[in-house]
C-alpha cells in the first residue's frame, strides 16, 4: 500500500520466536507461528489490541483468515532475508499469506536458525 506507514515489528519479533520454538522443533507451521507471535505481540493484526481497535473502526475491515498483516509479513521477511528464519512450502498444508494469496512465496512452514543468524 502505497503511503502506509507502519512501526518496524522486526526486533520485537526476534526477541520473542526463540520462544515459539522452545519445544525443540526448528520447523513448525507458518499460521502455528504466527499465532503464538500474536499472543505474545498482541499488537500485531489478530492480537487482542490490535482487535480491540477494530471495534471503533466505522467500517470493518475485510481480512483473510490466514494473512499475517503487514507488520508482521513485513518483520519475516526482513528475519528472512538475514537468515534468521526459513521459508518453507509443503503442498499438503495451509500456507501464511504475506501479501498476494496466490503468491508462491507464501510459506507453510517456518524454519528457525536458533538464533545463529
Amino acid at each position: 500500500m502505497a503511503g502506509l506507514q507502519l512501526g518496524d515489528p522486526t526486533l520485537a519479533v526476534e526477541e520473542e520466536i526463540g520462544e515459539v520454538f522452545a519445544g525443540g522443533d526448528s520447523v513448525l507451521p507458518a499460521l502455528a507461528v504466527r499465532d503464538a507471535l500474536v499472543a505474545v505481540l498482541p499488537v500485531l493484526r489478530g492480537g487482542a489490541y490490535a482487535r480491540g481497535i477494530d471495534r471503533f473502526l466505522t467500517t470493518r475491515p475485510r481480512r483473510l483468515e490466514n494473512e499475517a498483516g503487514y507488520a508482521l509479513a513485513f518483520a519475516l521477511s526482513r528475519l528472512s532475508a538475514r537468515g534468521a528464519i526459513t521459508f518453507e512450502r509443503r503442498s499438503d498444508a495451509d500456507q501464511l499469506i504475506l501479501e498476494d494469496p496466490q503468491s508462491d512465496r507464501n510459506p507453510t512452514h517456518i524454519g528457525w536458525s536458533g538464533g545463529e543468524a
